[in-house]
């Protein structure tokens, strides 16, 4: 009787040492802990971040991570060795990561998204009628933004000649608001360019404009005087 209590204290003995042999150490368990909430916030910043942007390009990747955080979190770590979470954090790790640098992608796009929005909130297009009053055939007809010093394209297109006493109708002018100081350039048939004075087209009637170009013929100083649709 002796003998199998013996045996039996020691099959009991046994089946707790295996049992906390399995459970992982407090140091371990917090580590593991720490690194999968660092996961899941890395997660939480890319996956905001993109809902953020218009650039739907990432979202494949950013599913295909989510299957493999799924399953991180998932694991439940008290019932693990020391041992088995050795052989798991780097995966923790490395998806981290992997997260960090795709939510870096998405600010970048962010940010990029953001300078193009306030770039394009700074212009309005203004429709135009340019009226050609300076005596001369022209052919063409550039607006310079002497503020951000940039040139429009020819407004008159290519090979086409605007005759004195016409006007080219369905011009629209790209103006940027927080400009202050702009003149339209023409070139005429005898390829003589005239540098034209012009008003504040900012402040113009957003409803679209008459340009009306002139030269004196005695001092060839020209202007673009601002006008309005309904004095056509």
């Amino acid at each position: 009787m002796k003998k199998k209590y013996f045996i039996g204290t020691a099959i009991v003995l046994l089946t707790g040492a295996m049992l906390v042999a399995c459970k992982p150490s407090e140091e371990k368990l917090n580590e593991a802990e720490t690194a999968r909430n660092l996961l899941i916030e890395a997660k939480k910043v890319a996956e905001e971040t993109y809902l953020d942007i218009t650039d739907s390009s990432g979202k494949e990747e950013l599913d295909e991570l989510a299957k493999r955080e799924a399953e991180i979190e998932s694991l439940n770590f008290t019932k693990m060795s020391d041992k088995k979470i050795d052989g798991v954090l780097p995966d923790i790790n490395q998806l981290t990561q992997e997260y960090q640098e795709l939510g870096g992608k998405f600010n970048a796009t962010l940010s990029n998204e953001k300078n193009i929005k306030d770039e394009e909130a700074k212009h309005m297009d203004l429709g135009s009628y340019i009226i050609n009053k300076t005596g001369l055939s022209i052919k063409e007809v550039i607006l310079h933004d002497m503020t951000t010093d940039t040139y429009s394209d020819n407004m008159l297109g290519e090979g086409v000649v605007l005759e004195p006493g016409y006007t080219l109708m369905g011009a629209v002018l790209d103006v940027n608001v927080t400009s202050s100081q702009w003149e339209v350039i023409i070139k005429d048939d005898n390829n003589t360019t005239h540098n034209l004075e012009c008003g504040d087209l900012k402040s113009a009637d957003k409803e679209g404009i008459a340009l009306v170009i002139t030269l004196d013929p005695a001092t060839g100083a020209g202007k673009a005087e601002i006008g309005s649709y309904s004095g056509l």
